[in-house]
């Protein structure tokens, strides 16, 4: 809280426009880091609440504690849209009270994200309007994604901005005067023990600290707390800042920096053996990076240094951390700008004390692994076939069973590893270490996972591995498809394990394939556990199912993929799927039906063609209307593209038409094309390809001329689809009899398939461009491979009206129960390979799970009724197709 007589023009100005209802709707309080924003919104809060009007006030910290009541009554929220969140936890609510208040939400750009914070005031922006009477204050510094935050399109400007750096600088030092005094005021009279002039500290030494504050309150607040140590004398403390040589004060490069390098240097002065300053950045490394605070007892171990070495190493940092008595409560960071300090070579040049990000987030990854391979199956004791909602007090049976240190690593060590380096000493060791752990303890892990309603984390800690693991060089290693078992096996049992951690051992390792790395699991596992027969040998073609709403109505259905986005328009909603979970992360509902969808390559972008001509922008994280292209020419559309680099997007059917997506009114419009069959963007930003009757010309848009133009005979009719490979270098056009294969690079045919091989106008290239994957007239589809000329058949999915590559190979095609996610890399697929995405299914709230198991000319199926959490009935009915 500020000090009584500190902040009042400030404190005075804020609350008159809470009390006004004419001032604008949202007040954004920017200021440098240590000007005191924080301070001042707890000020306010406390004013506001006193004048009964504060709705809530929410600090933005890593502090997973501070949670309100409605994430603990409904867990699954943490995995919703940030749309959705906010929407449930604050939009709805206050819509039903219809209160007036105000709502304080600080430090909103120490969120963990770049993007959350701006996305934040961009759903606040669009939900502002419908919360009349409710009005937000908000703190945060001046960063580029906090001053572009509000980037929705809004009729009205809603934001207020004040400039606390901007305050008069005499006010300022003031207030720091004040501050000062009553402080060591305070000490003087408690530190009795010394004998400190009075007054203590005198004026002259005031003057001098105010100075050397230069309008930062953190570097008042921590030169108070460095003088009051009870391990120094007062007076001395003092006198070592006063007589501290002065420095230029803004953020970043001074200012705070020589107080902070004061800090460590005096507490270490003592200390000369090289391992205790390996032992102090190891543990204030893990402090300032891990991704939640810790306690003593987390770090010792993660780090497995005893919990007493830490408190002894940590006690003269009181004036930068807090570090509690007790082991269990966690250390915390006064201010930002500390961790920024120590990671900074340029501010922390003493390489005693400077943290290299990426080096400790690999020694904090090898300390969470270490634990994790501690894991043991079933760490709860729960029985036989529970559900995990039946199991009372989960939280408090996982802390106790496994522990606080070992559950943040089961929900970060990927996250660690994801920001460790790719080069290195640390990656042979990550390598190693995350290859014995997903080995011998991984299907434990998913367990844990599974109990803490977590496992779409756990699917993305294994993509981010694979991701990581694709940027080292280490080819001998098996961890590459050691994860991608893993991920294939979550996807595949999704629904199962969510539902039931213990159902790992009874479903989803022994329905497992039984060349994979989780069948033979079975036996080594449980003695006791379920036997399954009729398992596929391979994981097959099929990655996921994911399935879509299908009333059995005629309706067009509109699919697109981007970033790892798949959208899909039907019904006048659109559904965003994130294809790694497979999970709906957003559903749109536009004003219009939509004839076409693109997308941006980030995947931050949804671009939606409508009946009347326009086009509409849509920011996929906050689910909001980013911008409408209200076009006068009245296209029909059939397609939207959006260029490799975002900056374009082409639209059209017959006539081709061009817009720059930064652009705004007329300045949009960059070309356009009156007579064309197909299009798409190429490699190179401002190139796209357009396709008539004579042939394939390629366009730089930009200047308007044509860089190459292929004539093609075999075109000469209405093309139906027009695809460009992921290199492109090569393009596919589709016609009425024909496909055909064009090799950019010479400007010739590479290939032509005739239509009489049964395919249909809908097709996508792989990866690498070897091969080409149809739909076939006679259901399910067909894979060309160019090299060879031959044709493989996935006889499922069957029906599939859209195929589309996303970035990673993955091959999406849209059927008519689903969105199905395909590998084109398994060659050997079964005839019948058609049920192992979706062959575990629940009814009855989880209580019955249906298992279908493909044995090539029969099919087995398991009902599983899971009627207690005791006891499990198995019912066995085979079964001939047809």
């Amino acid at each position: 809280m500020c000090l009584p007589g500190t902040r009042k023009s400030v404190l005075d100005g804020m609350m008159e426009w809470a009390k006004n209802p004419q001032e604008r709707r949202v007040l954004w309080l920017n200021g440098l880091a240590g000007t005191g924003k924080s301070t001042i919104a707890q000020t306010f809060s406390g004013m506001v609440a006193e004048a009964e009007i504060l709705g809530a006030s929410f600090f933005c910290s890593r502090d997973y504690h501070r949670i309100i009541p409605v994430i603990e009554k409904k867990p699954s929220i943490a995995s919703n849209s940030l749309i959705s969140q906010l929407e449930e936890l604050i939009v709805d609510p206050l819509s039903s009270t219809n209160i007036s208040c105000v709502i304080v939400v600080d430090a909103l750009d120490e969120c963990i994200d770049d993007q959350p914070a701006s996305a934040i005031l961009s759903v606040l922006g669009r939900h502002v309007k419908n919360l009349p009477s409710v009005k937000f204050f908000i703190t945060g510094r001046p960063e580029p994604r906090i001053r572009t935050g509000f980037r929705l399109s809004l009729p009205e400007p809603i934001a207020q901005i004040f400039l606390l750096h901007k305050v008069k600088s005499s006010d300022v030092d003031k207030d720091i005067r004040l501050y000062l005094r009553e402080k060591l005021t305070a000490v003087a009279k408690r530190r009795s023990d010394f004998d400190l002039t009075s007054p203590w500290p005198c004026d002259q030494d005031l003057t001098t600290l105010t100075k050397k504050s230069a309008g930062l309150f953190i570097f008042a607040s921590t030169l108070a707390k460095f003088i009051e140590s009870d391990y120094y004398e007062p007076g001395e403390r003092l006198q070592l800042i006063v007589n501290q040589p002065d420095s230029t004060t803004y953020e970043g490069v001074a200012g705070i920096d020589p107080l902070y390098a004061q800090v460590l240097e005096l507490a270490f002065s003592a200390i000369k053996e090289a391992d205790v300053f390996t032992n102090l950045r190891r543990i204030l490394g893990t402090v300032i990076l891990a991704f939640n605070p810790l306690s003593r007892k987390q770090i010792a171990k993660i780090l497995g240094i005893n919990a007493p070495h830490i408190k002894t190493i940590l006690r003269h940092l009181h004036s930068v951390l807090l570090v509690p008595d007790e082991d269990h409560k966690e250390i915390r960071v006064f201010h930002k700008s500390f961790p920024d300090f120590l990671q900074d070579p340029t501010r922390s040049p003493d390489p005693k004390f400077l943290i290299d990000p990426p080096t400790h987030h690999g020694n904090i990854a090898l300390g969470c692994l270490k634990l994790l391979k501690k894991l043991k199956p079933n760490p709860c004791d729960l029985p036989d076939y529970v559900m995990n909602r039946d199991v009372p007090d989960i939280p408090e049976l996982l802390e106790e069973k496994v522990g606080s240190a070992t559950l943040y690593a089961c929900g970060h060590w990927a996250m660690h590893i994801q920001s460790s380096p790719a080069t290195g000493a640390h990656v042979l060791q990550l390598i190693a270490s995350a290859t014995e752990f997903l080995t011998a303890t991984g299907i434990q892990w998913i367990e844990v996972m599974s109990l803490e309603n977590r496992l779409e984390s756990a699917v993305h800690s294994i993509h981010s591995l694979i991701g990581w693991f694709g940027r080292v060089d280490v080819p001998t290693s098996n961890l590459g498809n050691l994860a991608e078992d893993y991920l294939r096996f979550m996807k595949n049992f999704f629904l199962l394990i969510q539902q039931s951690a213990p159902h790992i051992y009874h479903s989803a390792l022994p329905l497992s394939p039984r060349s994979s790395t989780f069948h033979s699991m079975t036996h080594q596992e449980k003695a006791s556990i379920t036997e399954f027969y009729g398992c596929p040998e391979t994981w097959g073609a099929v990655i996921q199912t994911i399935p879509i709403i299908n009333t059995g109505m005629v309706h067009p259905v509109y699919t697109a993929t981007f970033g790892h986005w798949i959208a899909v328009a039907q019904f006048g909603e659109v559904m965003i799927y994130d294809s790694i979970t497979g999970g709906l992360t957003v559903s749109l509902r536009p004003e219009h039906s939509v004839d076409a969808m693109g997308g941006s390559p980030d995947g931050s972008i949804l671009f939606c063609g409508n009946p009347d001509g326009s086009v509409t922008l849509w920011d996929i994280q906050t689910g909001g209307l980013a911008h409408t292209f209200s076009l006068k020419y009245n296209l029909s559309y059939k397609k939207i593209a959006v260029s490799v680099g975002g900056r374009f997007f082409a639209c059209g059917k017959q006539a081709i038409m061009v817009f720059e997506v930064a652009g705004r009114g007329e300045d949009a419009f960059i070309w356009e094309a009156s007579q064309s069959n197909g299009f798409c963007w190429l490699a190179v930003e401002e190139q796209l390809a357009v396709a008539d009757r004579e042939g394939v010309k390629i366009w730089n848009i930009v200047d308007g001329t044509i860089l190459q133009s292929i004539e093609i005979v075999e075109i000469g009719h209405k093309i139906y689809t027009m695809v460009c490979s992921q290199e492109a270098n090569q393009l596919a056009i589709a016609t009425f009899k024909t496909v055909v294969i064009i090799n950019l690079q010479t400007g010739t045919l590479s290939s032509v398939l005739s239509h009489d091989s049964g395919w249909s106008f809908v097709f996508a290239f792989s990866r690498k461009a070897e091969e080409i994957v149809c739909t076939m007239n006679t259901g399910g589809l067909g894979v060309f491979n160019f090299s060879t000329c031959n044709w493989r058949f996935l006889k499922y999915p069957s029906g599939v009206k859209f195929i589309s590559t996303m970035q990673n190979g993955t091959i999406v095609a849209n059927f008519h129960s689903g969105i199905c996610l395909l590998n084109l890399d398994v060659r050997d697929v079964p005839s019948s390979q058609s049920l192992l995405a979706d062959y575990i299914l629940p009814f009855d709230q989880g209580r019955i799970i249906v298992a279908l198991l493909d044995s090539t000319h029969l099919y087995s199926t398991q009902l599983l009724l899971l009627e207690t959490s005791t006891m499990c009935n198995i019912l066995t009915t085979t079964f001939q197709l047809g």
